[in-house]
């Protein structure tokens, strides 16, 4: 496969999944206050998550040029979406 073509995929699947993760944060917004920051000079992300009770940082930084960049901010994801169930149950238990 092309490298130029391969390239073009990954930088694909990062926005798809920082759109993901902006989703994730707009259909949560009753459960949990989520803050994703992004430093285009840096071509940084980080994700916070405030809740009633605490304040999570899911990450402390994914720096979108990195080999694992994709990686992990799928982590991320999948730890947000867990953090989320945990939340919604909470709120159904209360």
């Amino acid at each position: 496969m092309n490298n130029t073509i391969t390239d073009i995929a990954y930088k694909r699947a990062i926005l798809a999944t920082l759109s993901s993760l902006t989703a994730l944060a707009f259909d949560s917004a009753d459960i949990v206050t989520i803050r994703i920051e992004y430093s285009s000079s840096l071509h940084l992300v980080n994700v916070i998550v405030f809740s009633q009770f605490t304040t999570h940082r899911i990450n402390h930084a994914v720096m979108l040029e990195a080999d694992k960049a994709l990686e992990d901010l799928l982590k991320i994801e999948d730890d947000l979406i867990d953090l989320i169930a945990q939340y919604r149950d909470q709120k159904e238990e209360a």
